[in-house]
């Protein structure tokens, strides 16, 4: 059993509601996951994996709830050496040059600080999917060995 962080760097609530269901199904699934709210980078050195569910906006940008989070990472102000991490990122496959680019920094943050990504990020394009949380789900649980 792991102790899981769930984080969710979200605009409009997609990304939110996907990391609620993911820490749902992963409490259910044995471990224990604590969904955090505008966690610091310390606050992810407690956990044994770390899951994000994050949307992408401006032009590739993280969103503004999870950009402080993105910035310490970025300064690699924490080790994650030990660490194992998963990202679902969601986005607009409309926008080519940019498409799932907040969770895709996000993972690479992560793996710059020390954390094993446990797969290369799931990317969700919310155009073709009303429910993204059904596809990340199973997903997740698979890689996290669930």
């Amino acid at each position: 059993m792991s102790s899981v962080a769930v984080i969710a760097g979200s605009v409009y609530g997609s990304a939110q509601f996907v990391a609620e269901e993911l820490a749902d199904a992963i409490n259910g699934a044995g471990h224990e996951a604590t969904l955090l709210d505008n966690p610091s980078a310390d606050d992810l050195t407690n956990y044994d994996v770390i899951v994000a569910s994050c949307s992408t906006t401006g032009v590739g940008d993280v969103p503004d709830n999870i950009e402080s989070l993105y910035n310490d990472l970025v300064a690699k102000s924490v080790d994650l050496s030990g660490k194992k991490c998963l990202v679902v990122a969601l986005g607009d496959s409309s926008y080519v040059d940019s498409f799932c680019m907040g969770g895709q920094k996000l993972n690479g943050a992560l793996q710059e600080c020390g954390a094993a990504a446990l797969a290369a990020p799931m990317l969700i394009d919310t155009t073709e999917t009303m429910a993204p949380e059904e596809d990340a789900m199973p997903w997740v649980l698979e890689k996290l060995g669930a």
